[in-house]
């Protein structure tokens, strides 16, 4: 007769069991914790750059804004100009300290920043000596050309500084250390948006309000370059230039530089072929509401980019079970913030500008934030599949599927914005994707040897019948308003409300794990 439970001894993990699963709840926690900081500092930010818009409009004129706007802008290109090496360094960073290898992250940093600081030195010169021929081609009318070739050289030189603490900042992410970074990013957008409202304010213009955009960049650098320090004093900085480091760093970072560079377009280089095209007074129509679906898809971002150095410490283990779980759960997590947010500013777009712009400006705009919205919810569902692949090392794989969606933006876009005027830009954005969305099928299937159905299921089954309810009522109810001014928002806010406590309640939001995680220190 076999013997009773009773009978066996209760089992007792090993000392190495027990570390390997303490291990691994640390790991979440640290995840979770640094998903909560970065996502907390988007939405601060956020916030406060919406907030900043209707003050702006008000005080500079359509035209004003436009012109500032398209000259912020140019700060951006940083983005594309870094080479992906920003990237790079995150990754190499987060393998190397996995490893414990000092020099070898000491060589990568130092590489990665010699050429950020030869890049941004080049284009600060370029932006400089060409501003006016840029300024020109944008249609900037002549009144204000003097004002904007002085803060076009502003600009060049936060460009310059941007492009340098983008390898201090990489190296705290590599770090994990992202409750650093948010903390910076906060204190410096409000320190910097107050002084923009004060020189507004006492007449200064677009020139004074840019100047303090570009202090603050300087500002910036220094603080990331303090803390970079302070975590790893036995950094040198400018070491002696390796190049077997650098092809190492580029090796993976030049396909990063090449998936950016259709993102890159949709989010920078349209504002200016709508200025090109249209003139600077249009562009405010595509990039308001471009202003608010970028809050909505930098979110998910800062949610989820946490996930990229984590997918590259993992990857050491080249555990298959670890990584499809990591892919399922962060893929449910982005699509639980992802789906709600953007349904509501697309079934809502209306209301949410007539608030926010006046009722003239929504009535143009609306469409276009409509669409701007499904465009987001769309690109926000490919984040994770894309970051765990990068993590993985297959960069490669998602270079070419960027450069097919850069290939249907440049037929797409100035085709639409010439036949559609700027309502044509945003379909042929929309259509640009396509290949996106295809890229995460193969991901899928290919990379990650899961069916894709199974995939499809785990993350949307619970957000089919919201989605569904969302079209009908978008469909046939959207111009319906039953109320006036700031009470227009209830219908979103209501709409948010109901969305996100149904998934509180059925598990879809794992809030009292980010809560636990954000009571145990690092």
């Amino acid at each position: 007769m076999p013997p009773g439970n009773d009978d066996y001894p209760p089992y007792k993990m090993t000392l190495s069991e027990t570390y390997d699963q303490n291990r691994v709840e640390n790991a979440k926690r640290r995840l979770l914790r640094n998903s909560f900081f970065n996502s907390s500092s988007w939405v601060i930010n956020s916030a406060i750059q919406l907030l900043m818009i209707p003050f702006l409009v008000r005080h500079l004129g359509m035209d004003g804004f436009g012109i500032y706007f398209l000259l912020v802008n140019i700060i951006g290109y940083s983005v594309l100009a870094d080479l992906g090496l920003g990237q790079g360094v995150i990754k190499f960073v987060a393998e190397m300290k996995a490893r414990g290898d000092v020099q070898a992250l000491n060589r990568s940093v130092s590489a990665a920043l010699w050429v950020q600081t030869l890049l941004g030195g080049v284009g600060m010169t370029l932006l400089i000596v060409f501003s006016r021929r840029l300024l020109l081609l944008l249609k900037i009318p002549p009144v204000a050309l003097a004002a904007a070739q002085a803060s076009l050289y502003l600009c060049a030189v936060a460009f310059f500084f941007t492009m340098i603490s983008g390898t201090f900042m990489s190296v705290l992410m590599g770090l994990q250390r992202y409750d650093l970074t948010s903390r910076t990013t906060i204190a410096t957008n409000l320190a910097m948006n107050a002084g923009i409202v004060f020189v507004v304010l006492a007449g200064g213009g677009i020139k004074l309000a840019v100047a303090v955009t570009a202090t603050f960049s300087i500002v910036n650098c220094l603080i990331f370059f303090i803390l970079m320090k302070k975590k790893i004093p036995a950094l040198t900085l400018f070491a002696a230039f390796d190049l077997v480091h650098f092809k190492k760093l580029f090796g993976f970072s030049g396909y990063i530089f090449i998936s950016r560079i259709s993102s890159f377009f949709c989010n920078y280089i349209l504002v200016f072929m709508v200025s090109f095209f249209l003139g600077p007074a249009v562009v405010p129509l595509y990039a308001i509401p471009l202003r608010l679906t970028n809050g909505a898809t930098g979110l998910v971002s800062t949610v989820t980019t946490v996930i990229f150095p984590y997918a590259s410490e993992i990857s050491i283990e080249a555990s298959r079970e670890k990584i499809n779980g990591v892919l399922i759960q962060g893929s449910r997590l982005a699509a639980a913030i992802a789906i709600p947010l953007n349904l509501a500013i697309a079934a809502f777009a209306k209301p949410i500008l007539t608030v926010w712009m006046g009722n003239a400006f929504a009535d143009l705009a609306a469409p276009i934030l409509s669409l701007l919205g499904l465009i987001s919810l769309l690109g926000s569902l490919t984040m994770i599949p894309n970051l765990i692949t990068m993590g993985l090392g297959f960069a490669r794989v998602i270079s070419v599927f960027s450069l097919l969606i850069l290939v249907f933006f440049l037929v797409f876009v100035p085709l639409g914005l010439m036949v559609f005027g700027v309502y044509g830009a945003s379909w042929a954005v929309l259509v640009s994707i396509v290949p996106g969305l295809i890229l995460v099928v193969y991901e899928v299937k290919k990379i990650f040897a899961l069916p894709f159905w199974h995939y499809a299921r785990e993350v949307l089954g619970f957000h089919l019948l919201p989605i569904l309810l969302t079209l009908v009522y978008f469909t046939f109810w959207r111009g319906w308003l039953p109320c006036a001014g700031i009470w227009l928002l209830a219908l979103p806010a209501f709409y948010l409300a109901l969305y996100f406590s149904a998934q509180i309640i059925c598990g879809q939001l794992p809030l009292k794990k980010i809560a636990a995680s954000l009571k145990t220190a690092r």
